[in-house]
């Protein structure tokens, strides 16, 4: 997944092109870079405690609390971290 999160391609981006000017993307790309920094780290710290895929996702998920309200798309995260973790 880190290899896939490069912050610098997205400098400039348009969510809405006709409403809104292009602004500066990185703030958004580097908040959810870190989200996903922090998902792999603790699935791979799972993984090498010898925990399952589905015991891997309870903790993280409790790990994160509210500043995850999407429990669905977290988990999914998780699952893929924990099948590229080494």
């Amino acid at each position: 997944m880190r290899r896939r999160l490069q912050p610098q391609l997205f400098r400039s981006y348009s969510a809405w092109p006709r409403t809104r000017s292009k602004g500066d993307g990185t703030g958004f790309i580097t908040g959810y870079r870190a989200y996903l920094t922090e998902v792999c780290d603790r699935t791979a710290d799972e993984k090498r405690a010898g925990r399952s895929v589905d015991q891997a996702v309870t903790t993280v998920t409790s790990a994160f609390g509210e500043r995850a309200p999407d429990k669905a798309r977290l988990a999914g995260a998780i699952k893929a971290a924990y099948a590229e973790a080494p």
